[in-house]
């Protein structure tokens, strides 16, 4: 949770700002199934803008056949969303990856084997998925975020199984990951090192600390080489915390807000999510898609077919005429359509009968002769108006069942999470610059360095410290340059000292030592 210290002051709390963003969410996310998302998350007809600075689409599909559903599912890729937002989605892969979806998750994994994920809008793109080793079985799971906007990419998860780690699973779906990116004109790609391995890992490859997180994590391991307390080496002596934010660079500050965002976004999409099920969205969502789904294939569905069975059985019940007609022909012959009026999922399905498709009731021969001069009758008229009635009714019934069922199951449409960092956003912005130094000071990123009082640079100078000349991984964790972390990955305690830290870097794709590195340890040439 995070409203510790800072947000324990703040003038309103998180609900009351979550009141204030549902309602403009309300705006943001209602939609109409014929009017696809645009590059800033709105709903129009045209399914989005061009690029913000108006250059050519980074994916290049010129002259490529462009993609449809069917090519993704054929490559056994999912699309996230119902039927407007997936439309929406294949459109911007055309215009901005312009690749055979099938060839993309190839090289996208690397050549490995798995299920993949896709969604998301404007310029966002969200994969997810798991991957396969020897027989099928999942020994891995990935999240990875694409901007083609900021172009930057996020390694967001990355865990495989311990039977797996001293495959070359990893390397191969990094690598495979990074070539990808360069192809779309992604320039870096961050990363949250976990507590877990990662912190020692996303060294190895090539990441790098941003400035904030390597000046905090030095200190931890030079308090592990020295053996210091916290007291004594978490902060350099000619550093003191800062009593005001604007003390604080800009950096630092960008920093603080980011980490904050990564610790709070749980929360507030947590808090989104239960926004979608209450408002009434995702049972509208489940609404849209069971209608979209009926009539699409053969088989009847199981809610339609228990629907009908129903009012069999209470036909019969009553002592009313059977229906003459099979499930299957009044399947053929209902025509069902849902539109959201509200947005809310309590509009109800609109049914009606196509009576050219009813023309043949099962107990009627249709090749029987009529008198002459004498008008054939209406078969079709043999499903009575009570008929038609019986079963509107209790399809109806069924279907809103079917959807308040499916709501529950349904999985969280990827835009919440852009819509999430706006929430973010905004809450940062109204928190007050005390609010905002007060969480600098919980990470441990509110220290400021100053000039040291002449008084006091003598006895500082007596103090006996370790000889950084002597002891190279020490002079790395003193060193102010956060690639200094390539050296300590690199010796011999580099894992002991680096397994179970945390830190926010990236991969700078442009950066030829940065990319050196990594090529070297995914086991493929340089391309720099």
């Amino acid at each position: 949770m995070f409203g510790v210290e800072a947000e324990a002051e703040a003038r309103l709390t998180v609900e009351q700002r979550f009141r204030i963003a549902k309602a403009k969410s309300k705006r943001l996310l209602k939609y109409d199934d014929s009017e696809p998302r645009d590059d800033q998350g709105r709903w129009t007809s045209g399914g989005g803008g061009s690029d913000s600075d108006g250059s050519k689409p980074t994916g290049g599909g010129a002259g490529k056949k462009p993609a449809k559903k069917e090519d993704f599912d054929k490559a056994k890729i999912t699309l996230d969303g119902n039927k407007a937002q997936q439309d929406a989605f294949i459109d911007k892969w055309n215009e901005k990856v312009g690749q055979d979806p099938a060839e993309f998750k190839s090289n996208f994994m690397g050549g490995l084997d798995g299920n993949m994920k896709v969604g998301g809008s404007g310029d966002l793109i969200e994969i997810n998925g798991e991957v396969a080793g020897g027989g099928g079985k999942t020994v891995g799971t990935f999240t990875r975020n694409i901007n083609l906007d900021t172009k930057s990419a996020t390694s967001a998860y990355f865990k495989l199984d311990k039977s797996a780690t001293k495959s070359d699973i990893g390397k191969k779906m990094l690598a495979g990951n990074v070539e990808t990116y360069k192809r779309l004109g992604i320039e870096s790609v961050g990363v949250m090192a976990n507590i877990d391995v990662g912190g020692y890992a996303w060294a190895k490859y090539g990441y790098v600390p941003t400035q904030s997180a390597w000046n905090s994590l030095r200190a931890t391991l030079e308090r592990k080489l020295t053996g210091g307390d916290s007291s004594s080496s978490s902060r350099n002596p000619n550093s003191v915390e800062a009593d005001e934010w604007d003390q604080l660079s800009s950096d630092v500050q960008d920093d603080v807000r980011d980490r904050w965002m990564r610790d709070t976004f749980d929360e507030f999409h947590s808090s989104e999510v239960q926004n979608y099920r209450d408002s009434g969205q995702a049972k509208d969502d489940a609404k849209r898609e069971i209608a979209y789904q009926f009539g699409q294939y053969d088989s009847i569905p199981q809610w339609a077919g228990d629907a009908m069975d129903a009012v069999r059985e209470e036909r019969k019940e009553n002592g009313d005429p059977e229906i003459p007609y099979t499930n299957k022909q009044l399947y053929d012959a209902i025509d069902l359509e849902y539109e959201s009026n509200r947005g809310d999922g309590e509009d109800d399905p609109d049914i009606s009968f196509d009576d050219d498709k009813l023309r043949e009731p099962k107990d009627t021969d249709p090749n029987q002769p009529t008198l002459p001069g004498i008008e054939p009758p209406d078969l079709s008229q043999r499903l009575t108006s009570q008929m038609r009635k019986d079963i509107t009714s209790e399809m109806r019934d069924a279907f809103n069942k079917k959807a308040d069922d499916d709501a529950d199951e349904m999985d969280a449409p990827s835009y919440l999470s852009d819509s999430v960092s706006e929430y973010q956003d905004e809450y940062w912005s109204s928190m007050d610059d005390s609010q905002k130094l007060q969480v600098a000071s919980r990470f441990g990123m509110a220290d400021i360095e100053v000039e040291p009082d002449e008084e006091e640079e003598k006895p500082q100078a007596e103090l006996e410290l370790p000889k950084t000349d002597t002891d190279p991984l020490l002079a790395a964790v003193q060193s102010s340059d956060p690639k200094s972390i390539w050296k300590v990955a690199d010796s011999p305690k580099g894992k002991q000292l680096l397994l179970g830290t945390s830190w926010s870097g990236k991969l700078n794709l442009k950066d030829p030592e940065s990319m050196a590195r990594f090529n070297a340890y995914v086991g493929k040439a340089s391309h720099a």
